[in-house]
């Protein structure tokens, strides 16, 4: 995990050198959407709703018209696993109570796309964007305890869903308002997925991978600002 994130940053502090650079930096909640969300076994995420963060540097270059930037996003988040639900389907599929201990989704993302500015007056201004790139989703480890009905444990292991780096796309909107010089708020929202490929460890065991769309809906607020 360290280590993407160490990438991301990176990347994020050498694309700051273009010219006319506004940084933007936001927090948000993140709604889990479709599958993501599911209580199935065969696909279903168990997610709830989390948190996260998000910085994003848009850049203007000479070559494009003045309205339209390129920008480039790195977000993180956080989002529990129901477990309960997720114990109560094993419970359904196995035939014997199961407990499970608790768990979270921690997706990263980095995307870079364009950017496109309606200026609805000098103070208020509606950014449009995509972008296409990449997600890490790291999952932490959870004990899976399955019991007899006299409660005695008849299994118990430590599941590892290990991620591996995958294709994803956003689209989002920000609405802002310009209170100082190169300083303003705003209020936005952004569709993010990630077909996210995951290696399960089941104790010693490495069981075929399986995979899941990590798909959020994240709506927060944010500053912007220029240097």
């Amino acid at each position: 995990m360290l280590k993407y994130v160490f990438t991301c940053t990176l990347l994020m502090f050498g694309i700051a050198g273009w010219a006319q650079t506004v940084h933007e930096i936001g927090v948000f909640k993140a709604f889990p959407v479709g599958k993501f969300a599911g209580d199935k076994l065969g696909g279903g995420g168990f997610a709830t709703h989390g948190w996260g963060f998000q910085v994003e540097n848009r850049s203007k270059a000479a070559f494009l018209p003045d309205n339209l930037t390129v920008g480039f996003l790195f977000s993180y988040q956080n989002n529990s696993l129901d477990t309960d639900r997720m114990a109560a389907a094993f419970s359904r599929e196995l035939g014997h109570r199961t407990k499970i201990s608790d768990t979270q989704y921690q997706p990263l993302t980095l995307i870079a796309g364009p950017s496109y500015t309606l200026a609805f007056s000098k103070v208020m201004h509606l950014d449009l964007k995509a972008g296409l790139g990449a997600m890490f989703t790291d999952v932490n480890s959870f004990r899976i305890d399955v019991t007899d009905a006299q409660g005695a444990v008849i299994y118990s292991d430590v599941v590892d869903l290990v991620g591996r780096p995958s294709f994803a796309y956003s689209l989002g909107a920000s609405l802002r308002a310009n209170v100082a010089d190169n300083f303003s708020i705003g209020f936005f929202g952004r569709f993010n997925q990630g077909n996210e490929s995951m290696e399960v460890r089941l104790g010693r065991l490495n069981l075929p991978s399986s995979s899941i769309k990590v798909t959020t809906l994240n709506t927060g607020f944010s500053i912007h600002f220029k240097f």
